[in-house]
């Protein structure tokens, strides 16, 4: 006999409710690996990584990330993941790594992530996010890597960014960036490395962000 929730159930049934218990993950490791993608899980089978890079999914494909607590890292990168898809990720609250570069997300899409309060590390190149979409980004305070390389921001939507204290590295190559956006960077002193190839930035608006932030390495 097993005793689940204080209920004495004998062993046929106390199976049966152990293994709907488990459903969720064990239906993402099997249904994300026959998809091709890669699943990683901790000493206790939990799932914690979740490695979908160009494999062949779209949104209908992410029913199994609903109820992964214990997920730390998603991949969807080069996938025909669009805004609709996101919803799935909504319950995700522990995710620390999310990547999205090369997906069909947009601006609405951020909306869905907003509320992912612990992610540290966003990867949203090539993709169609504006600086509209950035202001669903305020609340990640947690931030410390941002890739933005090859989408339609420019420096009016750096203000979003100004208050990601945490923020150590922020790609912004291939983007219409210019010098006036550079000054809301200016306060975040933990920034390690600013990438600004192909970017509107001029020599003296790089000058001046790194008289603001000494220890930086800024790249153009």
């Amino acid at each position: 006999m097993r005793s689940i929730l204080g209920l004495t159930l004998p062993p046929l049934l106390a199976a049966v409710v152990v293994w709907a218990a488990d459903e969720t993950p064990n239906r993402a490791v099997v249904e994300f690996r026959e998809l091709g993608g890669q699943v990683t899980l901790d000493d206790n089978q939990a799932v914690i990584t979740v490695d979908m890079h160009r494999a062949p999914i779209g949104d209908d494909d992410l029913g199994p990330l609903e109820g992964l607590s214990t997920l730390r890292t998603l991949d969807l990168s080069y996938t025909r993941v669009t805004d609709a898809g996101l919803k799935r990720l909504q319950g995700l609250k522990g995710l620390k790594r999310l990547a999205l570069h090369g997906t069909k997300v947009t601006d609405e899409g951020l909306k869905e992530i907003a509320g992912l309060t612990d992610l540290e590390n966003l990867f949203l190149a090539e993709t169609a996010v504006t600086d509209r979409g950035l202001e669903h980004l305020e609340g990640l305070t947690r931030l410390e890597s941002l890739e933005l390389d090859h989408t339609k921001v420019t420096g009016a939507g750096l203000a979003s960014l100004a208050g990601l204290s945490r923020l150590r590295r922020l790609v912004l190559n291939h983007t219409q960036v210019g010098d006036d956006g550079l000054e809301h960077l200016e306060g975040l002193s933990k920034l390690q490395d600013v990438d600004l190839f192909r970017t509107k930035v001029t020599k003296e608006g790089a000058e001046r962000l790194q008289k603001a932030l000494p220890a930086t390495r800024i790249s153009r």
